[in-house]
């Protein structure tokens, strides 16, 4: 996938390993999906199937289960680099 020269063939390795983790996650006892990939509606584009949600779905401790859905990191809501890179910004961005 790194030494592709273009970004369909970029795509076509990264979605291969992505149904390659999905066949390793399946024979771990874990949720998957098969194909863990799909057409991103009627772009030339492969996105990833509802995984994320398969899998917290099966999520059973209440700790866990308590957690906002959607928190994450910075770099998920925004590629401003002032952003990323001073703690204040960020903090703000996930308002923390």
């Amino acid at each position: 996938m790194l030494r592709a020269p273009q970004w369909r063939s970029r795509q076509s390795a990264l979605a291969d390993a992505v149904e390659q983790l999905a066949v390793v996650q399946g024979e771990q006892g874990l949720p998957t999906l098969s194909p863990a990939t799909e057409p991103f509606f009627d772009r030339p584009h492969i996105g990833l199937r509802e995984m994320a949600e398969l899998v917290t779905a099966q999520i059973r401790g209440p700790a866990v289960r308590a957690l906002p859905v959607g928190a994450g990191t910075a770099e998920q809501i925004s590629d401003n680099v002032s952003v990323l890179v001073g703690a204040d910004a960020r903090r703000r961005l996930v308002g923390g």
